[in-house]
């Protein structure tokens, strides 16, 4: 007996800056509920710490930056550096997106990057639950899945040895039975991996940690 009207903004190889720079316009619309799944691409998505259209690491120096873009002139003079530079926002033919944002190919866990992007993520999401809570619009949060089973670790580079030793632990404790050492090994495996396209374990702990704010509402979608 409703009708039902879903506005998907998704938007291929995004980050939590890109959404939070979304939000105005996104709450202008005036809706009944907001369904978030972001993270994943917080290291090479755009303006992601490892990304080649990075602007820094510093997230009030992104989100400054993105906030001064929305004005033309600003836009103006950063395509005429581009074009001035023979630069351009588009990704050789060659390559895929993902691929042509990734600059970085060996963040390691725990290094001053990663604990950076992971504070930039929560500080982001933070003010996304915010600004949604200004207009009293409920959200619901999603935890972050990855394939365990089937993808290996994705850097093959002397940094990677950690995360390779854990997936094949892993997957030998799976084809015995031990299913739940093997799923923890199989997440160790990849929270080690140095091409980070995919959330660590720590990024679904400040998902999971945003329920206690007004109106957030997590759905264990991993479980």
């Amino acid at each position: 007996d409703y009708d039902i009207e879903v506005i998907n903004i998704g938007i291929s190889a995004v980050n939590s800056f890109t959404v939070l720079d979304l939000m105005p316009e996104v709450l202008e619309k005036d809706p009944d509920l907001l369904i978030i799944y972001m993270g994943h691409n917080e290291f090479y998505g755009v303006y992601g710490s490892g990304s080649t259209q990075s602007v820094g690491n510093q997230g009030w120096f992104v989100r400054t930056y993105l906030e001064l873009r929305s004005y033309r002139v600003v836009e103006m003079f950063r395509r005429a550096l581009l074009s001035f530079s023979g630069d351009t926002d588009a990704p050789p033919t060659d390559q895929s997106l993902m691929e042509s944002l990734s600059a970085d190919k060996s963040i390691s866990l725990d290094s001053p990057k990663y604990q950076q992007t992971r504070q930039n993520y929560q500080d982001n999401l933070d003010r996304i639950l915010a600004l949604a809570g200004q207009q009293n619009v409920p959200v619901f949060l999603s935890s972050l899945t990855s394939n365990l089973l089937d993808q290996p670790p994705l850097e093959q580079t002397e940094g990677g040895k950690e995360a390779n030793r854990l997936f094949k632990s892993a997957g030998s404790k799976f084809i015995t039975g031990d299913t739940l050492q093997a799923r923890n090994l199989f997440i160790q495996a990849k929270d080690h991996e140095g091409i980070r396209f995919r959330a660590t374990a720590e990024w679904n702990s400040v998902l999971s940690e945003a329920e206690e704010k007004q109106q957030v509402i997590f759905i264990d979608l991993e479980t």
